[in-house]
């Protein structure tokens, strides 16, 4: 029983290790999400953002210190007393002294403890600040969603690059397998005597061309599934298979019906990222107008001070403070108006840049809209020219085996199959691309 449990774990533990190696398009797409380093730096953006938030809401908060200073004199400081400077009698000095006579005032050691309390009572940049900086962290959201359309939009075209090398494989495999048939045959043939060693040797430099073919494929594949680990943030050194077929993305409704579809500059995730570097820039100015209102503090101290010879033959002797402060800004020079005018400059400049990234968006719908409906097209023409090819290729090779075709006709057939056959791959691929890059435009990405 116990040996059992052990194995239904282990094989349930490869189970897992096999699903999390074996990956269809959106499981692709949610593990990019997760572990792809861009995604990760833009989650540090936004964490960055609330400390920014955190960090200038401080400004506004009270802050209390305390402070310790001790002090020892080596030597007292000596004060100068003036000739003539008393009365007769004054403090005990001699009357009209007559010369400078030098004193000493103080303790030897002067220790303080205290307490110091400030409060900004009102700074109209500090609060626009934190506006602005709550403005920074939707900025940082914002971005977040641009990176997530890209990472979606990288991970399905490497995983469609997978997946047209995938079902390039099989019909190179497919090709290889039917001309080693008609190699075999044609060879039989020649041993009877009934064809030449030259039409053998054709068919044998086509099966190794198409060998070639098969391993440079493979190359491609191996390749394309290291892009995609890029792409997905996946360990670079473990295995990645895909477990779709060309097939199951291929959606032709699909594609038609985004066509049809109308476009909204808003439905891009740029436009918020824009929308809110626009408010920022309108933030900037908003908050260099509001230095020219005064700014009013409020501070309190308070201090116990020791002093004595000894210390331990010391008195603590009190004294506290309170106080605010008022700054009112007069003439700087015009320094500040410049640099309003300066933020409204930019501010106009970025409403420019909006302007003109939503008409080449508007263009960029367009353009793929263009694109997807052409390679709807070719879809269809280059899969009946390739059905055309074959057809054409299977009645060659009865006319051969017949004896009333030559090789050349086979082999030239054989190629125009192949060439319809890449063509249609490259037309499955070309819409695949042109679909993403709609929905993409779209902002349905």
């Amino acid at each position: 029983m116990k040996y059992r449990l052990l194995l239904c774990l282990y094989i349930s533990f490869m189970g897992i290790v096999t699903a999390q190696n074996s990956f269809n398009l959106s499981e692709a797409m949610d593990y990019a999400l997760q572990h792809q380093i861009e995604i990760q730096k833009a989650r540090l953006n936004i964490e960055d953002a609330d400390y920014q938030i955190k960090e200038i809401l401080a400004l506004a908060i009270p802050t209390l210190k305390g402070n310790v200073d001790y002090q020892r004199y080596l030597q007292l400081p000596t004060q100068i007393i003036p000739q003539g400077a008393f009365f007769a009698g004054d403090q005990n000095n001699p009357p009209n002294p007559a010369e400078d006579i030098g004193v000493q005032f103080g303790v030897n050691n002067s220790l303080t403890a205290g307490l110091s309390f400030n409060a900004l009572l009102f700074d109209g940049s500090v609060f626009v600040g934190i506006q602005a900086s709550r403005l920074a962290r939707s900025l940082a959201n914002s971005q977040i969603d641009v990176v997530e359309r890209d990472i979606r939009e990288n991970v399905i075209k490497s995983y469609l690059a997978i997946l047209i090398a995938d079902h390039m494989s099989e019909i190179i495999d497919l090709n290889i397998k039917n001309l080693e048939q008609t190699y075999f045959e044609t060879n039989e043939m020649y041993k009877s005597g009934f064809l030449e060693k030259l039409d053998v040797d054709r068919l044998k430099y086509s099966i190794s061309n198409l060998e070639m073919e098969a391993e440079n494929n493979e190359n491609m594949i191996y390749a394309a599934k290291n892009i995609l680990k890029l792409q997905m943030g996946y360990p670079m050194d473990e295995e990645i298979e895909v477990s779709e077929k060309l097939e199951d993305y291929i959606q032709v409704d699909e594609a038609v019906n985004l066509l049809s579809e109308t476009y909204s500059f808003q439905n891009r995730p740029e436009y918020e990222t824009l929308s809110i570097t626009e408010d920022l820039r309108e933030m900037d100015v908003k908050q260099l107008r509001f230095g020219y209102l005064p700014t009013l503090s409020f501070f309190a101290n308070y201090n116990q001070q020791l002093q004595a010879n000894k210390l331990k033959d010391g008195l603590w002797f009190p004294y506290s403070i309170v106080g605010g402060s008022l700054a009112i800004p007069i003439f700087d020079g015009r320094d500040r108006a410049m640099k309003i005018e300066r933020a409204n400059v930019r501010l106009k400049l970025h409403q420019l840049d909006m302007e003109n990234i939503e008409r080449s968006m508007q263009v960029e719908v367009d353009n793929a809209k263009r694109d997807l409906s052409s390679a709807l097209n070719r879809i269809d023409d280059s899969k009946n020219n390739m059905t055309l090819a074959d057809d054409i290729y299977k009645v060659t090779q009865i006319k051969y085996k017949e004896g009333v075709g030559s090789s050349v006709e086979l082999s030239q057939a054989e190629s125009a199959l192949y060439q319809a056959q890449s063509k249609y791959i490259n037309a499955l691929y070309d819409f695949s691309v042109a679909k993403a890059n709609l929905e993409k435009a779209l902002g349905k990405l």
